[in-house]
């Protein structure tokens, strides 16, 4: 049998060194951008648009009235006003529907009413 022997030169073991160090950082950073990619992806497909004509359904048996309700209702406490602006909140383990309007005088109102039975809980002038 014959052996043979290789020696490689300082410089030469150290070009190899360098190539084998290389392409694991590029295998790295070529994992980061796939696992990046993907929770991306994974949080882009849970994410979904509320449509304010339909109920919103909660987790367990739980769903809250339709918007354009709850908006009828605190509208119907300031004849003539419109609406400013909405906004459905979580407090204290419920949930609520908040509306400002504006009536005919100028004056803003806050109406608040609970999200899951529509009944007003608030209704005073903003300040």
């Amino acid at each position: 049998m014959v052996a043979i022997q290789f020696q490689l030169s300082c410089s030469e073991y150290g070009g190899l060194r360098r190539k084998n160090i290389l392409k694991r950082r590029f295998a790295m950073k070529r994992l980061t951008v796939l696992v990046a990619a993907g929770i991306i992806a994974s949080t882009a497909a849970q994410a979904r648009a509320v449509d304010p004509d339909k109920p919103l359904p909660l987790p367990g048996t739980v769903t809250i009235v339709a918007f354009d309700q709850l908006e009828a209702t605190a509208l119907a406490l300031h004849p003539g006003s419109t609406l400013l602006d909405t906004d459905l909140d979580q407090a204290y383990g419920k949930y609520l529907y908040q509306v400002e309007l504006e009536d005919a005088d100028g004056i803003e109102w806050e109406v608040e009413l609970d999200a899951l039975s529509g009944h007003v809980l608030k209704n005073h002038q903003d300040t």
